[in-house]
């Protein structure tokens, strides 16, 4: 019973978390000082990672991103908005 609950409460927490997303969420992309620093927010809450502009490179577009659906989507959490976007780079690790 206490492992039934669990996953339900994990699950609504998740549902939660994606229905503010589709009605609140935004994401920001700003470039300033050498610094790209995209920022996933909802309501003003969320997270944020810097990279260094010498650190970032092969910008792309991806083109399929629009054709990802629920059952046939590359990452079941891109068709939700929770990772990936047209916009995609590789940082370089050191």
């Amino acid at each position: 019973m206490l492992f039934w609950l669990c996953g339900w409460t994990i699950g609504g927490g998740w549902a939660f978390l994606t229905l503010l997303w589709n009605l609140a969420g935004s994401e920001c992309i700003t470039v300033a000082k050498g610094i790209l620093k995209v920022e996933k927010k909802i309501m003003g809450i969320g997270i944020s990672r810097e990279y260094s502009l010498s650190s970032a490179r092969d910008f792309r577009v991806v083109a399929d991103h629009n054709s990802n659906s629920l059952f046939g989507s590359r990452s079941g959490m891109s068709f939700w908005g929770y990772v990936g976007g047209p916009i995609v780079f590789d940082p370089k690790h050191s």
